[in-house]
Formats: structure tokens, C-alpha cells, sequence
């Protein structure tokens, strides 16, 4: 992962506290610009008697003015705190709006809040899936900084795509945890018996696998423990998260139909009301995919 340089925040109506605290440290501790941006996607009900005499243009004006001053309220006790804190407010749906300020302004990152006064399930799901840069999903009882954080990736013999993503997952989890001095785990699931896994390896153990794996990564913060499972991610992951005091969970989101092991939109969904904390989600890059890479 790459050292953050911009990082968007979605400011929803009413966006909860601990996710604006984990963008605006995040930033910080980068040296990063952090933008705070809220979404109009309709004119407020206490300004639709304006519509008639002065017409919609003026009236989504004033709206969007109104909005960027309470976000200016929002990031003004950040800027006293020394975070560069740029404001924005954007007009639309807001999962295409979102994805086009990232995509425009080149954002590495993007911070959203979880939880009933956060925004809504279905965005969420479907940020998770388009957004072109990482995303982290802020639950309200987050610990700022994350003090634990759980890296979940897959054995799967002979699946370039799922090594690629694999690598980029604990690759990104390392990142952060050195930002903010944590300790690391890593969660290795495999839908096949480990044993058959480790004959076509040649390997000696479990471990020596998932080790073999990560020595070939030079990764900024050293690996505290490895957890080796059988079945499906999810479950495996939530239970995971359930049993260990875990702060953050990293995973990857693979292209539709790029391969089986990882996310799909109904995964995710379910990964969001089943995992107990805040979830940091990959997606694997078009230009690191295999048959780029092959074409290259």
C-alpha cells in the first residue's frame, strides 16, 4: 500500500463521530489531505416553497451553501488540531458521486461511517464494490487507533488473481498497522483440506504455508500470529472477530466473476451485519490483474 496522500471522508446526515476521529488520524499521521465531503441528493423539504418564485437552480444552490457551512462547522475543530482539511459538497446519488471524486481527485482512500444514524446498508454494499481505492467501514464503538488488526486472505492452488489480491490485503493491513503501532494477525482460509493444499506445496506444515506465503512480502510491520481455517471466509472471518478482540478487518473485493473465493454483493452484505468491528476492504486493480498483467 502505497503511503496515503488524499483521503476522502463521506460526511452522511448525521455521520457518526468515530469515523470522521479515524479519517481525520489517519490523515494526520500521513501527512495527508482530507477531504470532507457531504451529498445533496434532493432539495431539503423546508426549501420547496422556494422552488416556485425563484426555480430549482437557485434553490439547490442555497441548499448546497447551507450544507457546506455546517460541514466547515464540522472540520473546523480538525484545522485548529493542525489536519489539512479540505470541504465539498456533491449533487446526486451518492455511491456515483462518491466514485466520481475519487476517480476525479485521485482519492486513496475513502472513510464511511457504520451504524443506524450512519449511511444506509445498501450504499454502503455498493461502495464496496465500485469504489476505485480502498474503503473503510467505521463502526460507532471503534478504537482510535486501532490497536488489533486482522488480515484475511486464501490458500487457493494455482489462482493467480486470489495470490495477487491475497498480497495487496496483507500488504495494505501492514501498512496500517505500522501507522498506527498494531499489533497484526493474519487469517488464512482455505475451501479445500489444508493437507491436500500442503502435498501440492511440498511444505511441512500449516504454518510453513501461510509463511511461505508473507516471506515473500516485504511487509512494513512484522505478523504477531497466523490463524489457519477450513470453509468459507465470512463465517470464518466473523468468527474470527468474534472470539479475539479485533478492531479492523482487511479483505479483499475481487471483479465480478474474477474469482469465487472472495466477496460477492450479497457477501458483503451479510460481512457487514455478521463482523463486530470496522472492516477495511481491497479491491484488486484491473492493472494487477493476470491478463494485464500477461499482455503487458
Amino acid at each position: 500500500m502505497k503511503k496515503l496522500r488524499n483521503i476522502l471522508f463521506y460526511a452522511a446526515p448525521d455521520a457518526a463521530a468515530p469515523a470522521l476521529a479515524r479519517a481525520a488520524a489517519l490523515a494526520k499521521k500521513s501527512d495527508a489531505v482530507l477531504t470532507v465531503a457531504g451529498v445533496l441528493e434532493e432539495i431539503p423539504r423546508d426549501l420547496w416553497m422556494l422552488v416556485p418564485p425563484i426555480g430549482t437552480g437557485p434553490v439547490a444552490e442555497l441548499a448546497a451553501a447551507e450544507m457546506l457551512e455546517r460541514l466547515e462547522q464540522l472540520v473546523e475543530p480538525l484545522r485548529r488540531r493542525g489536519v489539512d482539511v479540505d470541504t465539498e459538497v456533491l449533487l446526486g446519488d451518492p455511491c456515483r458521486e462518491l466514485v466520481r471524486a475519487i476517480e476525479r481527485r485521485r482519492h486513496d482512500l475513502l472513510v464511511v461511517g457504520a451504524g443506524e444514524r450512519a449511511a444506509s446498508r445498501r450504499t454502503l454494499v455498493r461502495l464496496l464494490k465500485t469504489a476505485p481505492c480502498p474503503v473503510s467501514i467505521v463502526r460507532d464503538a471503534e478504537t482510535v487507533p486501532a490497536g488489533n488488526i486482522l488480515a484475511a486472505v486464501e490458500l487457493r492452488h494455482g489462482d493467480e488473481t486470489t495470490r495477487l489480491l491475497s498480497r495487496k490485503v496483507v500488504e495494505t493491513a501492514a501498512a496500517i498497522a505500522r501507522l498506527e503501532a498494531a499489533r497484526l494477525e493474519v487469517l488464512c482460509v482455505s475451501d479445500a483440506p489444508l493437507d491436500g493444499i500442503l502435498a501440492r506445496r511440498g511444505d511441512g506444515s500449516a504454518n510453513a504455508a501461510v509463511e511461505g506465503l508473507l516471506g515473500k512480502l516485504d511487509l512494513p510491520a512484522p505478523v504477531s500470529q497466523l490463524h489457519l481455517e477450513r470453509g468459507r471466509l465470512a463465517p470464518a472471518l466473523a468468527g474470527a472477530a468474534r472470539r479475539a478482540p479485533v478492531d479492523l478487518v482487511v479483505v479483499g473485493v475481487a471483479p465480478r466473476s474474477r474469482t469465487r473465493g472472495w466477496f460477492s454483493a450479497s457477501g458483503l452484505e451479510t460481512l457487514l451485519e455478521e463482523l463486530p468491528c470496522s472492516l477495511l476492504a481491497v479491491r484488486q486493480p484491473m492493472a494487477d490483474s493476470p491478463a494485464k498483467q500477461r499482455a503487458a
